[in-house]
């Protein structure tokens, strides 16, 4: 994570200071789009019985997604241009079930409110397109049902993709590809006592999500 950010503050300085012939004002200003998203995400973990038996396997789901994005493009140059913005998607969606009555984890994980605040350079090549990086950090609220009495924690993880955007008029098309990398999750207290777990087992997984989406706005 350090050297992702050594570099990306090596690009934005190199590119702010390099006198290029592209246009950045179509590209700053305020912004506000639309955004459709495919997404898949992938759990690798292992659930934990209370015989300290360990059963390993990967779970996961593809989602098609509609959310909101929000921003503030500010130029740096005549082809630098440092976006900031939020990407919200309210949404709940199931991303996780296991099914396994042997061991009582028959557990399903929702996610919802999913938001990512983002830092986007982006380097204008020519008046109407540019190409961009994107980081930011990434967070979401997660619920459970099933045989299981513990919470999980909230699903928090770092977000980095590239993308093009180009402008027509005052209206912009983002198309992005990216990975978000999340921090593990860790669910207690699953399965019942007339399974024999005695609500003892324990769930932990490390979710990655790959995404790619196209959004389409309004630079003001």
């Amino acid at each position: 994570m350090t050297k992702l950010r050594t570099l990306l503050l090596a690009a934005v300085f190199g590119f702010a200071t390099t006198p290029l012939m592209a246009d950045s004002s179509d590209f700053s200003g305020p912004y506000i789009g639309v955004q459709a998203t495919a997404i898949g995400i992938e759990l690798d973990g292992q659930y934990t019985d209370n015989d300290s038996v360990v059963t390993k396997g990967t779970g996961g789901a593809v989602l098609p997604i509609a959310g909101a994005d929000i921003g503030f493009g500010l130029a740096l140059g005549d082809s630098f241009v440092l976006g900031l913005g939020a990407t919200m998607i309210s949404a709940s969606e199931t991303i996780s079930k296991a099914d396994d009555a042997s061991d009582a984890a028959d557990v399903t994980l929702k996610l919802k409110d999913h938001t990512t605040l983002y830092l986007m350079p982006t380097f204008v090549v020519s008046d109407s397109s540019a190409l961009y990086l994107k980081i930011g950090t990434a967070e979401a609220d997660l619920s459970v049902t099933g045989n299981v009495t513990g919470k999980p924690n909230d699903l928090e993880g770092t977000m980095w993709a590239v993308g093009t955007k180009t402008v027509l008029g005052s209206f912009f098309i983002n198309t992005e590809a990216g990975v978000t990398d999340y921090d593990k999750i860790t669910l207690t207290g699953i399965g019942t006592a007339s399974s024999g777990t005695d609500g003892d087992g324990t769930m932990t997984a490390d979710p990655t999500a790959a995404h790619g989406s196209i959004t389409i706005g309004v630079q003001f």
